[in-house]
């Protein structure tokens, strides 16, 4: 299983704190925007038999989830210009990175819009990573 604190560990900023959420709904009441957390996503593993020393490959997904305040307004250019300067070092930060415990480098699978209320906008990237477990 990862460690998700070293991934928050690894986005961090001097100026952001990344929190880690247990769903995303609990991501998106984030008290302070703007806000990063970090969320677990779906593990799905590649099973062998069970024997001595089987191993299974597990492919972990971890959800980052990025709010900025809306206010009532359209959505605007700031508000995009302060999501896209919070992602872009969250990307940069985790692609291609290899966790302790991995076995295969993070690759990003892609962000959508994940929900927009009146107060904030919700974005979500979403990541994998590849490591063999061992019963």
């Amino acid at each position: 299983m990862l460690n998700l604190t070293l991934w928050a560990d690894r986005i961090a900023t001097p100026t952001l704190k990344v929190d880690l959420a247990a769903n995303l709904d609990a991501a998106k009441q984030a008290a302070r925007l703007p806000s990063v957390m970090l969320v677990p996503g779906r593990d799905q593993v590649a099973s062998a038999a069970l024997s001595a020393g089987s191993r299974h490959r597990v492919t972990a997904e971890v959800l980052v989830v990025t709010g900025v305040r809306r206010g009532n307004q359209a959505l605007g250019e700031q508000m995009v210009d302060e999501l896209r300067q919070l992602r872009g070092p969250t990307l940069h930060a985790l692609i291609n990175w290899i966790p302790d415990g991995a076995d295969t480098e993070v690759t990003w699978q892609g962000g959508q819009l994940l929900a927009l209320t009146s107060s904030a906008l919700y974005w979500v990237d979403a990541f994998r990573t590849d490591y063999w477990w061992t019963p």
